[in-house]
């Protein structure tokens, strides 16, 4: 912990705790918001502009604080090898007593399991048991600051553990369930269960620090993941062990640190693309969002970090753009570095969309487009091939992580189709070499969240998997769970 004093550390962040962001808003079955039991504006906002965009069911608050049911088998047959459970979580609770988040990614997070086996699915959610939720359900009213929504007048944030809603992503790693946000610990959770078992933390010296939500699992196990601290500009580097132990943390200085949502690794390095969205330590914004500054004018940096000796980087730099997620990168023998993401052109989105959504507005973006870099560090050169395809939420085979790949997975969108929403409404697998692809598009009334790859047995590294997602249909009112054979995605789910 050489630079920073954890006590000092937690002290600083009364004045801008950490953020969370998150791929997309949950989807869970929830219910609509009375206009006449309206009592705050944006709350009033949403159930007017409800009724005239209903796809935003997806960001309406669940009223329950557990769920458990099974699934009805609508379509085709669950393949017999597929069977274990799929955890998502996502902010799902929007509202408290009746006042509503700003933000889209503010709203408490719920944890799900669908349990799959030979007698079909079961499904399970619960509401994670933070701190932030244990001192709210005491007021009896929203007292906390969010990502984009001000804390109560009479209620300052103290630290990011009080702010730390567990609504970003899951993770499986030795033999524990995390819940993981971008600004402080992980919480674990009863697999079994879904109860809160409470925050996680790596070393008493790490307690309480940011442990971001998209750590990278190598085929061996190794788990890495970063916290950013901006507002001292600092970037904490983790390698856990796959048992779960920690086994080195490093702080490097970084000024002018904003928003770092992922990163991704290779065999020899981590690799950080770091985006022209600073903190600005002077403002007076009543939100940690409105505190950052978009700097489009600047290039991103790239760090790459040696994994055998993390004191060691390399910085270069690249076009400016902004990233929420990275699918995959590989090295070769000399140095060179190739990697996939979903490049944003600027950070609209979350000032602008993300936002606009919590007042049942439809708010459109530039859509991120699936794109490759390839970063020689010997020469100091970042080249950019854009593709033409939107994309998000990229996902590779699990066992290529941080080695050579061809194929990622994404949500699409295919606008020649009778889609009655703004949002992405396709899985699309992407052959990175050939830039051909091969899509399946939801129908009309269909939301489809983040698609995961799930090896198969019977095809070889990277070649072909189960290709598993949610998607809410937000007509019926209902949550679907959809799985696909990965390299005939065109044909459409083999089950539902």
């Amino acid at each position: 912990m050489s630079g920073l004093d954890r006590r000092q550390f937690l002290a600083r962040l009364g004045a801008g705790a950490a953020a969370a962001l998150t791929p997309l808003p949950f989807s869970l079955a929830a219910r609509h918001v009375a206009a006449e039991a309206a009592i705050d504006p944006v709350r009033a906002a949403f159930a007017a502009g409800l009724p005239a965009h209903p796809w935003l069911l997806s960001v309406a608050s669940v009223e329950r604080e557990a769920f458990s049911g099974q699934a009805e088998l609508v379509q085709g047959k669950l393949p017999m090898e597929l069977a274990g459970t799929l955890y998502r979580n996502g902010p799902a609770r929007h509202e408290v007593a009746g006042e509503r988040y700003h933000h889209s990614f503010d709203g408490d997070g719920v944890v799900q399991a669908f349990r799959i086996g030979a007698d079909g699915v079961e499904h399970r959610a619960r509401l994670i048991e933070t701190r932030k939720v244990k001192i709210e359900r005491a007021a009896g009213r929203r007292v906390m600051a969010g990502f984009g929504t001000p804390p109560a007048p009479d209620h300052p944030p103290r630290d990011n553990t009080e702010m730390n809603v567990a609504n970003i992503s899951v993770v499986w790693h030795g033999q524990r369930l995390l819940a993981l946000w971008e600004g402080g610990d992980a919480y674990e959770i009863d697999p079994e269960a879904l109860e809160t078992v409470g925050p996680h933390h790596w070393s008493p010296e790490t307690a309480g620090m940011p442990f971001s939500a998209h750590p990278r699992v190598e085929p061996d196990g190794t788990l890495w993941n970063f916290g950013t601290i901006g507002w001292v500009g600092k970037l904490a580097l983790y390698r856990i062990s796959k048992q779960g132990q920690l086994e080195a943390v490093q702080l490097i200085d970084l000024p002018g640190l904003g928003m770092i949502h992922d990163f991704t690794v290779t065999e020899r390095h981590l690799v950080f693309a770091i985006p022209p969205l600073e903190y600005d330590p002077e403002s007076r914004a009543d939100t940690f969002l409105d505190r950052h500054v978009w700097r489009g004018d600047q290039p991103v940096r790239v760090l790459l970090v040696d994994k055998n000796d993390l004191s060691k980087q390399t910085w270069l730099e690249g076009p400016s753009a902004f990233v929420f997620h990275f699918g995959n990168a590989w090295e070769e023998s000399d140095g060179t570095i190739h990697l996939d993401f979903c490049r944003h052109p600027d950070a609209g989105l979350v000032f602008g969309s993300l936002r606009r959504v919590m007042w049942g507005e439809q708010v459109e973006a530039e859509p991120p487009i699936v794109t490759k870099w390839t970063i020689n560090p010997r020469k100091k050169t970042v080249r950019e091939e854009i593709g033409i395809e939107i994309g998000e939420f990229p996902s590779v085979d699990p066992r290529q992580t941080g080695r050579r790949h061809r194929h990622v997975v994404t949500l699409g969108r295919r606008d020649e189709t009778d889609a009655r929403h703004p949002e992405f409404n396709a899985v699309v697998r992407h052959d990175m070499e050939s830039g051909e692809t091969d899509a399946w598009t939801y129908p009309g009334t269909l939301l489809p969240e983040e698609h995961l790859i799930v090896p198969r047995a019977d095809a070889a590294e990277g070649e072909g998997g189960w290709v598993v997602g949610t998607a809410l249909d937000y007509e019926a009112r209902r949550t679907q769970l959809a799985v696909f054979r990965e390299e005939a995605l065109a044909d459409g789910p083999v089950a539902v």
